[in-house]
């Protein structure tokens, strides 16, 4: 697989690997700016590898919030969805799969 790159309004995704189950990928996100992560028969995991993020997640029960700092990691669990706020230029790293 090649390497896949995608300007957005909010910054840049690369994506750097892609199977039928599940992708990695790097989100470079500019400094006010939010990422949507919709609800999916998916696990995300989150690597903060530059910057500061706030993490909402919205499951069926509640809405929370968590921030991270470079070196931090979260996972969203299947269903949830949420956003991820940049609160300085940011770069995460996710996995995620499906069942």
């Amino acid at each position: 697989m090649m390497v896949e790159r995608n300007d957005n309004p909010w910054g840049r995704e690369i994506i750097i690997t892609r199977t039928g189950r599940g992708q990695g990928r790097i989100l470079k996100i500019n400094k006010g700016e939010k990422v949507k992560v919709p609800a999916e028969d998916a696990r995300r995991i989150l690597f903060l590898n530059k910057g500061m993020v706030d993490i909402e997640v919205t499951t069926i029960r509640e809405v929370s919030h968590k921030k991270l700092t470079a070196g931090g990691a979260f996972s969203f669990d299947y269903g949830a969805e949420g956003k991820i706020s940049a609160l300085t230029d940011s770069e995460v790293i996710e996995f995620s799969y499906r069942r």
